[in-house]
């Protein structure tokens, strides 16, 4: 025969009391009732009376829906949510500042490199308009009524002087080498590889729409030949070429320096011997970013054999105190045929700033 369950879990009972729950259930049913309350029956709304017949606060009881189990007590977790969504508010922000920092730092570099070496262009001539070469432009580019055509080989021309103002198509002739344009006044820079080889992904053999301002330098470098048109070129009347004053071709053997073992002046220089080239130390730069007082000037390289290098680089301005150090080479100094002006110092103020 069963013993006595317990009336709450239905436990096992030890002198009536419950070895589960630990109910006494020694006490009626008038005492424990489950799932009963004394306001059962009576309206959502009522008045309790106390055992001194005052009124009691009234109190509203709303019943459980069925199966509906009760909350647990939120003390501790309500704190640790509040503290969290603090967190997330102050430091997502910043998080996610990081993120678009890292993705735009890493577009603005893929940006330049493409802009830099011209990569990208499926049909191998750059769009420089959508490229934004000439977003910082404020002035209108001349335009005229003369053509110009020449093929261009390693040296530095000045616009406005050696090569009219206008809108230019460069073009591969011959050769391999680099095209480059620097307009301090226009914030224009452009730099091409050109070459007829497909092995370099960056390489292009045309580029047109060219914007030339008067006062740009134009750059090229190496063992190359660059065909340069244009049907609107606009000569400018204020700059005109003079013939060059010096009429004396210099061999260097070693390093020299102008005003001392050589004459200044604007001189056209070839190797006659090694592989190499000359570096320029030009004094008198006041500006930042070359760690001294010299220009921050190009490293030239060439090559008596016209291989990689260029044999001859043309129009090189050489001021008084300018140091010519060279490098496994000898060269041939010889006063190019016109200039743009006896101001040296002028030339290299206005286009390496």
């Amino acid at each position: 025969m069963f013993g006595k369950k317990c009336t709450l879990c239905g436990g096992k009972l030890v002198d009536n009391k419950c070895v589960e729950c630990g109910l006494d259930n020694t006490k009626t049913d008038k005492y424990y009732k489950l799932n009963q309350s004394s306001c059962d029956g009576e309206p959502l709304t009522h008045v309790h009376e106390n055992p001194e017949g005052k009124k009691a606060k009234i109190q509203y009881h709303m019943p459980a829906k069925p199966g509906e189990k009760k909350q647990k007590k939120t003390g501790k977790v309500l704190p640790i949510v509040i503290v969290l969504i603090i967190l997330l508010a102050n430091v997502g922000p910043f998080l996610g500042k990081m993120a678009s920092g890292f993705v735009n730092q890493f577009s603005d570099i893929e940006t330049d490199i493409s802009s830099f070496t011209g990569g990208g262009r499926d049909d191998g001539s750059p769009d420089y308009e959508k490229e934004g070469k000439y977003d910082y432009v404020e002035r209108n580019l001349k335009t005229g009524t003369s053509s110009y055509d020449d093929t261009l080989s390693q040296g530095y021309y000045e616009v406005g002087s050696q090569i009219p103002e206008g809108s230019y198509s460069i073009s591969l002739a011959d050769g391999a080498g680099y095209f480059e344009v620097d307009d301090h006044d226009n914030g224009i820079y452009i730099w091409e590889n050109f070459s007829a080889e497909t092995t370099y992904e960056d390489a292009i053999t045309q580029a047109n729409d060219v914007r030339l301002y008067e006062g740009a330098l134009l750059k090229i470098d190496g063992n190359v030949q660059l065909q340069v048109t244009s049907d609107s070129a606009a000569p400018s009347e204020n700059q005109q070429m003079t013939a060059n004053p010096l009429t004396e071709t210099v061999l260097l053997k070693e390093n020299a320096e102008a005003g001392v073992d050589f004459a200044p002046g604007v001189y056209d220089i070839k190797a006659i011997s090694g592989n190499g080239g000359i570096d320029l130390f030009v004094p008198g730069y006041t500006g930042e970013g070359s760690g001294g007082d010299e220009y921050p000037t190009d490293n030239i390289g060439l090559a008596a054999d016209n291989s990689y290098n260029g044999q001859t680089i043309k129009n090189v301005v050489i001021p008084k105190g300018t140091r010519l150090e060279l490098r496994y080479v000898e060269v041939e100094c010889t006063p190019s045929a016109v200039i743009a002006g006896e101001d040296y110092m002028k030339y290299y103020e206005q286009h390496y700033r």
